[in-house]
């Protein structure tokens, strides 16, 4: 921090003050003649209207560049009078910038600011500054990630640095009072962005020491959509809770803005006749809200950009209603069979062949070290996501597919879509015929779209989605590809009834697909709504029964828990891990993660209900069996090593009956081809102690060690594998 040397001047009929660096004859030269460079035909404009910036070649010893000249516009009798006590804004804005550097705040380095009076009228009004070259704008960043780079990661890098650099502002007691995102520039580099400065000080203030009120109406002239905006408030307390009076007054401000800037062309239609410009208009540079879609690498899903009751508000109308009334009418039937299907759980013997399979990321660039663990849990089927939004995936993914493939592996292929391709089908349809190319003969099952009930995956109305699905049957419902669907998540079965019956007449899908999450509150065996896993499972097979829009066959493609202490690695701490004490966080201990898995496969595949789980995902620090954290170590969890040993045990067996033990513990029995039996004791979490099932040759704890208990054997919510004598 420096202080700014400063003078009074005068040149071409101007006065005002000029840094005593900038006071030479050639810079002196170029202000005598500013009217006629600002107004010229040839002038570079930087911006116009009320104000017009334009850009002129100057030079002075050691330095050779451009500077941004503004030319302030004439105003009101009433406002010249009021200018003259308290200084024009182009004095202003030139105080305002020599103090912000001289506190450690940056702002384009101030030149001078010069000005004409005649009887009492402000007649030319002049502030000049160094052109930044290279900074732009926080508002064209934002408009340039949504369009062009809509990577999460990009978004929070860019957040946190506007954020920090303006709480270092009002640390240093300024307050901007204009602090519109077209006001804070910054310079994009490879690995970020830097150099932080601001514009338009005319309004700003310096104070020893900013209030919370006055930091909360310089935040609420930030636009950002409501939930990017609670992460951007939550950096700029660096940590900390932004406390209770600030939010009051930031949301109390951000009122009264609104209501100004959408009544201003009320209060001035002479500036505004012609534009074009509506009451309450949004500001065209921007995507609509609804439309901003944004992707999260750590978490590998969409992030919510907005509040929940802000998206409330582009709800297509009719949207609740028409999958209520879809619900309604198929009520009956489903419940009748559903009735009947839950009786039947575990009554029939289930192949277990092909019932597991992985979902894999390869995301991470390292495909080769992905499919090393992979080839460690066996043979079991696989299923790849491709994205049109990443650039080259489909040939990169179709060639692991081909390789995949020659080694016997079964394949499903599922889409997903993004806000982009939602808004413009063909673009849609040309993915998937892409995909088709390249996929063609290599897989055995595609899913069309990806929780589609989500409307942060792109799709708003869910009548929308059948089109997608004709597609995706287009291109791919030949050759033996099953097409699956309709990819609905979470136990919200209106929107999978609402989507079958959307689809036209004489489609149908190959089996009914679901993303189904034990509402991520704990164990599998909980109930929501009085329904666990078993039940859900079985409501979405009555469904499917039911239903003429597809197969009876029920596949669950994505399924996890989030794991402890993972950060924005964890899906629901997405996108930003904000600070104070979460309540009732989902997350699980990564031993509670293997266990629940464990019982989720056991549930939905032995009991009937479901044919495949598709398990979400192999490596991934927030959700997967392995831990990618460490670039130069991944580590295998719990879930891992004990989904390996239930793996090695069901190879080649078929599930026979399972015996009800009471308190939540049941023995499953399984028969290996040849007759070869072994049985599975486990419970719902709690402790219990049993009778080996028959007469073994070894007992296994969920990682394949052996137990030397004699006599009764205790069971917990980790299975015990008990192996029949000559088995």
């Amino acid at each position: 921090m420096s202080d700014i040397s400063v003078q009074d001047f005068s040149a071409g009929g101007l006065e005002g003050r000029i840094g005593s660096d900038w006071h030479v004859p050639s810079v002196l030269g170029l202000i005598s003649h500013l009217r006629d460079l600002v107004n010229s035909e040839g002038a570079d404009v930087l911006s116009d209207g009320r104000n017009r910036v334009v850009a002129i070649d100057a030079a002075r010893e050691g330095w050779s560049g451009r500077l941004a000249v503004k030319s302030f516009g004439k105003r009101s009798r009433w406002r010249d009078a009021a200018d003259s006590r308290r200084g024009t804004r182009a004095r202003r804005t030139f105080e305002t910038a020599c103090e912000m550097l001289t506190r450690g705040v940056a702002t384009p380095e101030p030149v001078c600011y010069v000005e004409k009076w005649e009887s009492g009228r402000l007649r030319e009004s002049y502030y000049i500054s160094v052109l930044e070259e290279g900074h732009v704008s926080f508002k064209d960043e934002l408009v340039r990630l949504f369009n062009e780079d809509p990577e999460c990661g990009l978004f929070m890098d860019l957040m946190q640095t506007v954020a920090s650099h303006i709480a270092k502002m009002h640390t240093a007691g300024i307050m901007h009072r204009d602090l519109g995102n077209q006001n804070i520039l910054l310079r994009r580099k490879e690995s970020g962005w830097t150099d932080v400065m601001y514009m338009d000080l005319n309004r700003a203030r310096i104070h020893p020491q900013l209030t919370l009120a006055q930091r909360a109406r310089d935040i609420s002239r930030i636009y950002l959509p409501s939930d990017l905006l609670r992460v951007f408030i939550e950096m700029y307390f660096e940590g900390e809770v932004p406390p209770r009076e600030f939010l009051r007054a930031e949301n109390s401000f951000r009122r009264r803005f609104r209501w100004h800037t959408r009544t201003r062309p009320l209060r001035h239609p002479l500036r505004y006749l012609g534009r074009g410009r509506k009451v309450g208009g949004d500001d065209p540079a921007y995507p609509l809200e609804k439309d901003m879609w944004i992707w999260d690498s750590r978490s590998a899903q969409p992030i919510s950009v907005m509040r929940p009751k802000d998206r409330r508000k582009w709800y297509p109308r009719g949207r609740h209603i028409s999958v209520a009334l879809s619900a309604a009418r198929m009520y009956k039937e489903v419940k009748t069979e559903y009735t009947s299907i839950l009786a039947d759980a575990y009554k029939n013997p289930v192949d277990m062949r092909g019932r597991l399979g992985m979902a894999l990321g390869l995301a991470s660039g390292n495909d080769e070290r992905e499919i090393e663990f992979l080839d460690e849990l066996g043979e079991i089927p696989v299923l790849l996501r491709v994205q049109p939004h990443v650039k080259d995936q489909l040939r990169k993914v179709g060639s692991i597919a081909r390789r995949l493939r020659a080694d016997g592996r079964e394949i499903t292929l599922a889409l997903l879509q993004d806000r982009r391709r939602v808004m413009n089908p063909q673009e849609w349809d040309e993915f998937v015929r892409s995909a088709a190319a390249e996929f063609a003969g290599h897989v055995t099952a595609v899913e069309a779209g990806h929780a589609i009930n989500r409307v942060k995956w792109g799709l708003w109305d869910i009548r929308d989605y059948a089109g997608m699905a004709v597609s995706v049957h287009k291109h791919f419902g030949s050759g033996g590809v099953r097409v699956l669907g309709p990819a609905c998540i979470d136990f919200e079965y209106q929107y999978v009834t609402g989507a079958l019956e959307a689809l036209p007449e004489g489609f149908r899908f190959g089996g009914l697909s679901h993303h189904l999450y034990v509402d991520r509150r704990g164990a599998p065996e909980n109930r929501q709504s009085g329904y666990a896993a078993l039940e859900k499972a079985a409501l979405l097979k009555a469904i499917s029964r039911i239903s003429d829009r597809t197969d009876e066959r029920v596949v669950v493609s994505e399924v996890n828990w989030p794991i402890l202490g993972t950060g924005v690695w964890s899906p629901v701490n997405s996108p930003y891990e904000s600070p104070g004490v979460r309540h009732n966080d989902p997350s699980v201990s990564e031993d509670d993660y293997a266990a629940y898995m464990i019982r989720y496969l056991l549930i939905s595949l032995c009991s009937g209900m479901v044919e495949q789980v598709f398990w979400w995902r192999l490596i991934a620090r927030g959700f997967g069996l392995v831990d990618d954290s460490d670039p130069s170590g991944w580590r295998k969890r719990p879930a891992f090593l004990m989904l390996k040993q239930f793996i090695k045990m069901m190879d080649g067996s078929s599930f026979i009956f399972r015996k009800d033990l009471g308190a939540g513990a049941n023995i499953l029995h399984f028969e290996r081809t040849g007759g070869a039996m072994f049985a599975v004791g486990i419970t719902d979490g709690r402790a219990a102690l049993t009778e080996p099932p028959f007469e073994c040759s070894r007992i296994l704890d969920a990682f394949g060690k052996d137990i030397e208990e004699e006599g009764q054997i205790k069971l917990s919510g980790t299975p015990v594998y008990f192996r029949a004598a000559a088995s």
